[in-house]
Order: structure tokens, then sequence, then C-alpha cells
């Protein structure tokens, strides 16, 4: 799938009548606004808030709304937004299809559209919380807007990647690029490609999506010139829509580094470290051939990714022995 603007709607964004909406988006910076091809999705604590079409003839509508979001903000009752509306499907049975009148839509009104979904999400997650799923979001906002002074070895590009017509390789949660902190003011540098799954939760280690099965998969996920190409183009445009922030000096377009060997990296999001499951699952894990394999630890509390925060296989054996070893010293006090 293709994973940036086209020119017509890249110049709707940039300079035309969708520009209020990006510099909305701007000062939000909990949204994450990412191409799909042929439209773009909004997320907001990895919920699909918001989905908006590249404006082609065979689309009868340009926006599309998940209902139950809306629903709670109360959204179809405020006259600021019917005001703009133009008209309204609600076929569907989880999304409202509507059409805005573009021209009346400013600044303030899509702040303020983007701040009432986001409270219509908020009273979702009340009672059905997503944490892994919110957990990448955090990632991705964390990383991508940290300081251009200080920033994370990581850059976060896309989420829920699948590539349409091969599932041989399963999914991933990101795809992001390794970009180390000190080498992001330099213009010729090359970031490298590395691709992210997250697990939450006593399910999520084994079985059908556990971390043995990516494993098993991610091999035969290998990046074609169409891949780079579209993520050069994607990466390039997010910087000119200022949703994603580089360094003053980063003047021409940036390419992705082919060459280099790609990361896979495992982010855990607590879990024990005294868990015999994980243990277990990681003793018995080999590395794939086509890429380094990574595990996220921190000595701090957060969500940024810094390349001494990530392991090797051995080095996270190594760590896990550790805590087995403390586990078995503290039981065998007890017994005493």
């Amino acid at each position: 799938m293709t994973r940036f603007f086209n020119d017509k709607m890249f110049d709707r964004l940039t300079g035309g009548d969708l520009h209020p909406m990006v510099h909305a988006l701007q000062d939000l910076p909990q949204l994450v606004f990412i191409p799909r091809g042929g439209y773009a999705t909004i997320y907001y604590k990895a919920a699909r808030l918001f989905e908006i079409k590249s404006g082609l003839r065979k689309c009868k509508w340009m926006f599309g709304i998940t209902k139950k979001y809306c629903d709670n903000a109360k959204l179809l009752d405020l006259d600021w937004f019917t005001k703009c509306k133009t008209d309204l499907d609600s076929k569907e049975q989880d999304k409202y299809r509507f059409n805005l009148d573009l021209s009346k839509c400013d600044y303030d009104f899509w702040y303020r559209f983007f701040v009432c979904m986001m409270c219509g999400v908020n009273m979702h997650r009340l009672q059905h919380r997503d944490a892994e799923k919110e957990i990448q979001q955090r990632i991705m906002t964390e990383n991508n807007t940290a300081s251009i002074k200080e920033p994370t070895d990581y850059l976060v590009l896309d989420m829920e990647y699948q590539q349409p017509g091969d599932r041989s390789y399963g999914r991933f949660d990101m795809v992001a690029l390794r970009w180390p902190g000190h080498m992001r003011k330099n213009p010729d540098y090359q970031p490298e490609l590395a691709l992210i799954e997250v697990k939450h939760g006593s399910g999520a280690l084994a079985g059908a999506s556990g971390m043995q099965d990516h494993l098993n998969k991610i091999d035969c996920f290998r990046p074609d010139k169409k891949f780079y190409d579209g993520l050069d183009k994607m990466l390039n445009q997010m910087h000119q829509l200022g949703l994603i922030k580089l360094h003053s000096k980063i003047k021409k377009p940036i390419k992705v580094n082919r060459k280099a060997k790609k990361q896979f990296i495992f982010a855990l999001g607590n879990y024990s470290q005294k868990s015999h499951e994980l243990h277990n699952i990681v003793k018995q894990m080999q590395e794939p051939k086509n890429y380094q394999l990574r595990f996220v630890t921190s000595s701090f509390i957060g969500y940024g990714l810094y390349e001494d925060g990530m392991m090797t296989l051995p080095q996270f054996r190594d760590l896990l022995a550790v805590y087995d070893s403390a586990t078995d010293c503290g039981n065998q006090s007890q017994g005493a």
C-alpha cells in the first residue's frame, strides 16, 4: 500500500483548503496523522478517530468518523459543527460518512473538532481500555515530538503496518527509523529501518501472534525498492507538513538506508522480570536471519527509545538470568 499523499492531496494539505487542519494537528501532538495511500487516518490513544479521503471523484464522502467517539462527544448536536457539515450518512455500522464546507473550516473549527473527539475517546477508554495500543501511540508521540536539541535515537512513521496480499510474515505494530540523536544534524546521514512489535498482557507472549510467531514470520518480510521509496516520501511529506520536526540543518530530502541490516524490536510493556513464561520463551528464541533482534529496556520511566536501552538476545537472556538467580536465592532464604 502506498504510504504517502498524491500530489493533489499534498497541495491541499500544505497550502490549500485543508491547511487549517494541519495547523491544528501541529498544535495537538497527542494526535497521530498517518498517510494511507488514497486516504489518511488520525489516531488518538491508538483509537482510529478520523479518516480523510483524497477527494477523488469516486469518493462520495470525503470524511469518516468513528460513531462511538462521535456519539460520546455529542458532536452532531453542536452548532459550530452542524453549520459546516454539508451532508451525513450513517448507514455504516461503526462510522459516519460526511462532507464539510471547507471554506468555513478554519483553525478554530479543526482545533475544537479534534479536542471534542479526543474527549469522546477518553470517555470510551474509561470502560474499554486497550493498554497495548496506548503504549504504541505513546512510543510514537514521545519519540516524534522529542526536542530537536535532545532527540531520541528512533523516529516512528507508521502504526499497524501490513502489506496487502502477503500475510506470511504477519503484521507488526510500528515502522520506525533508527536515527541516532548525535546524527540528526548530519544532512547526509541515512537512517535505518526498524520494525517494532509491542507486547502487553499475559496472553500476548505465546501462541498465534506471540513473540516466537513473529520471529518465525519476520524473515519473510523483505522490503523492496517500492517500500523504501514510499517510506522516503512519507518521511519527507510529514516533515514538510510540520508533523515531524527535523533539525534546521536538514534541507534536502532524507533517504532511508537500503543496505544496512534492519532491526526487529520487541517492546514489552509491564511484564515482571520474574515472569517464568517470558523466561521460557526467550530461552527458546533463535535470531532472525535478515534482522538484528533487539529488546527495549530503560533505566528511567518513559517511552523514549535510545540505543543504550536496546539489548541483543544474549544480553536480554543474561538480564533475565539475573532475575532468575535472585528469585531462587529469595526462595531458598524463605525456606530456611
